[in-house]
């Protein structure tokens, strides 16, 4: 008999459970704290909400009571009432709970009076933090000198952020009020929050403390400045040598000019951006010179500012001038000729958002003087830009001259004798889209280059218009590698009106042009072409059949199952008995049990290539029925040449996932009476093992005395034990 064991938190929980059914909705406090107490934290949402709301309609005595429960550390899990807590705090801010929201805090205020545990006090001010208003500064304030809790009382009257909560913070600062630590945390909070704050008072913290301390004074300067304050930041971060460094000198820097572009103070952000970038080239910090070009970019009107990869704070769009686009168009220019490939890159992103119709003009003549590297950073930029359908769609019909468009000058670039300009070029050209394209990318088919002819097969395959006109043209003048690749192309789009294109292919001299070719017939026929493939068929060497067995598939694929066989027998009988075999595999495709049957009496009755076929289309049958007649196949002592295949397909069939446990099971015992070898009995154990029934556990079981199959005799019962505890008994040894 099992025992059954019930944990005290499921009784607690089936005890809530009864008292929220059965007590009355006037429940004593402590019983209604006690009851959601022990059903924390509730596992569904409504739940959870319906006890919170619960516990808030006690207030203050809920929260007084919970304080009272917290376990000192290091002296019990606290996580129960954690979550009753924090779920009231955030419950009271909601819409229409203001009353609730001023009781809680009312009770947290008195809470923290009640307790001399540091940890229990910090968790009390972070509920503040969500509750409080202004009636919790001045206690909030009391703990602004005290170094283990000054940190949480800092962030809570940052996220109070009233007037009144911003100037105790200042207050703290101007009086040097606590340590250093406690002014740093102080201040910590106060740039997370970007709170209002007197900048000349944290302007005359600079110079003070060690290192920690400024790197305090810079992040709070750098979320709640001015342009003010760009030349002291600026001052630091070349100090910095305008890399990341200790003080975080050089971030607060970069981080206070996009502040001041948020602000709309462009002028003053331009200055510090373009003085940033021409220092930090100087002394070769290319991270920081990225940074400033993408704010020197937004300052004078390309991209809204909260599209910099920067940490930033509440977005903006930035109102965009012609004057402003001008300068920035010119700061492009002016980067695309720097040697630093992430460099260019970065410029070009930074235009993204301005990107129109002048710029991509004024881009796409600038290829014919550009250097490799740079034309390779262009067009990958354009065909980024063709991702967005209304870009791509400018591109198409762009005209960049009186007789000439975008795309032609793009299919120039991709006439270069440079791979990578010609690459760079073709995948834009094939982003873009533009018909016009296909041609010229189809002629690299008769390439003599591996590298271009597969380029132009990556490119051809994805593109969106109809390719195989220009493909079929392409073949009689491509290299044999090109026409391999047109024959694949064909084939991935289906191009039956192109069949005489891919029959030709298979009268190559070449080898592998040869077999693409009759590999692509399956997917350029249709019913029409049945008899003439069928014909090739008969006629076919040993290397043909099998692609032209699936050409006739193929082309039979329209006709129902039973029409199919009606059709494939006629066929057989057409061709003789020396030929008809050739339709067994055609005949299993159809996975009607008429086929089978004529399958299995090939089988039984052929002899050579005859047999050989017959067993292959059992081999490659679709239905779970082949299972029998693989299974005679074994037990025949005249098939006997046949049986390792046979085995191993009937092993496959029988252990499929269609198959229950208990049935795979079954078969796999019957396999296991004819297995001759150990290494397919190790097989079948192994499948066994798998199977996880009590059954195949005890059989498994039997054959763990045999030394060869010992190993994985165990391992299966060791398996199934272990997933399957539930099996017990005086025949399962542990």
């Amino acid at each position: 008999m099992k025992k059954i064991i019930i944990s005290t938190g499921f009784f607690l929980l089936f005890c809530g459970s009864i008292l929220n059914a059965q007590m009355p909705s006037n429940r004593r406090p402590q019983t209604i704290i006690a009851d959601a107490l022990a059903q924390m934290p509730a596992q569904e949402s409504e739940a959870y909400q319906m006890l919170i709301s619960d516990l808030c309609s006690v207030g203050e005595e809920a929260v007084l009571t919970l304080v009272k429960m917290m376990n000192p550390p290091g002296r019990g899990s606290n996580e129960q009432i954690d979550f009753a807590l924090s779920g009231m705090s955030h419950y009271a801010t909601g819409e229409g709970r203001e009353a609730i929201r001023m009781r809680l805090e009312s009770a947290y205020i008195e809470a923290l009076d009640q307790t001399d545990i540091p940890e229990t006090k910090a968790f009390i001010i972070r509920q503040l933090q969500v509750v409080g208003r202004d009636g919790s500064v001045e206690v909030l304030a009391r703990y602004l000198n005290q170094e283990d809790l000054c940190s949480p009382a800092a962030k809570a009257l940052a996220t109070i952020g009233t007037e009144t909560a911003a100037q105790a913070l200042q207050i703290s600062l101007l009086r040097r009020m606590g340590t250093a630590k406690t002014q740093q945390s102080v201040l910590q909070a106060i740039g997370e929050a970007q709170l209002p704050m007197n900048e000349d008072l944290l302007q005359g913290m600079v110079g003070v403390g060690d290192e920690d301390f400024r790197q305090a004074v810079w992040f709070a300067l750098s979320r709640t400045g001015t342009k003010a304050s760009l030349p002291l930041l600026a001052s630091a971060a070349e100090k910095a040598g305008f890399w990341t460094e200790k003080t975080s000198a050089n971030e607060a820097y970069i981080h206070l000019i996009k502040r001041v572009i948020v602000q709309g103070d462009l002028k003053a952000a331009e200055k510090a951006a373009s003085d940033l970038l021409k220092k930090s080239k100087k002394v070769g910090q290319t991270g920081t010179r990225i940074a400033a070009l993408q704010l020197l970019m937004a300052a004078q009107g390309t991209m809204p500012a909260e599209e910099f990869n920067i940490i930033l704070f509440n977005p903006l769009i930035i109102e965009k001038s012609t004057t402003q686009g001008t300068k920035a168009i010119k700061t492009l220019t002016t980067a695309l000729k720097d040697p630093n490939k992430e460099y260019r890159n970065a410029a070009l992103n930074a235009v993204s958002e301005i990107a129109g119709k002048e710029l991509y003009v004024n881009l796409i003549k600038s290829l014919q003087k550009a250097k490799p590297d740079v034309k390779v950073d262009i067009l990958n930029w354009i065909g980024r830009e063709a991702e967005n359908p209304d870009k791509k769609a400018l591109l198409s019909s762009l005209e960049t001259g009186i007789e000439t468009t975008a795309v032609q000058l793009l299919i120039k670039q991709a006439e270069s004798a440079d791979f990578y300009v010609k690459q760079a070029a073709t995948m834009a050209l094939v982003k873009i889209g533009n018909t016009q394209a296909i041609a010229p990318i189809g002629s690299f088919l008769a390439s003599n280059d591996a590298q271009v002819i597969a380029l132009a097969k990556d490119a051809l395959s994805t593109f969106k218009g109809d390719i195989s006109p220009v493909v079929a043209r392409t073949i009689p003048s491509a290299s044999d590698q090109g026409k391999v690749a047109a024959a694949e192309l064909l084939a991935l789009r289906k191009a039956t009106g192109h069949l005489n294109n891919v029959l030709e292919l298979t009268k190559s001299g070449s080898a592998d042009v040869k077999e693409a070719a009759y590999k692509a017939l399956k997917d350029v026929v249709g019913e029409k072409d049945l008899t003439n493939m069928c014909g090739m068929l008969e006629s076919a060497d040993k290397p043909e059949i099998a692609p032209l067995q699936q050409a006739v598939i193929s082309a039979l694929s329209s006709q129902p199952d039973s029409q199919r066989v009606e059709t494939i027998t006629r066929r057989m009988i057409q061709a003789g008995e020396n030929r008809k075999h050739l339709y067994y595999i055609p005949l299993a495709s159809t996975g009607i049990s008429q086929a089978l049957e004529m399958i299995r009496e090939g089988f039984r009755n052929g002899q050579g290539e005859a047999r050989e076929a017959a067993f292959e289309a059992i081999l490659t049958w679709r239905g779970f029925e082949a299972a029998d007649e693989l299974y005679v196949v074994c037990t025949d002592p005249s098939a006997s040449a046949y049986f390792d295949r046979a085995l191993t397909s009937y092993i496959r069939m029988v252990t499929g996932p269609t198959r229950t446990p208990d049935n795979r099971l079954i078969f796999l015992r019957n396999a296991m009476e004819i297995a001759k070898t150990d290494a397919q009995k190790n097989t079948i154990l192994n499948q066994i093992g798998r199977t996880g029934t009590f059954l195949a556990l005890l059989y498994a079981g039997e054959f763990i005395d045999v030394p060869a199959l010992k190993e994985t005799a165990s391992t299966a019962v060791m398996n199934i034990a272990l997933n399957h505890p539930e099996y017990t008994g005086e025949n399962v040894i542990e």
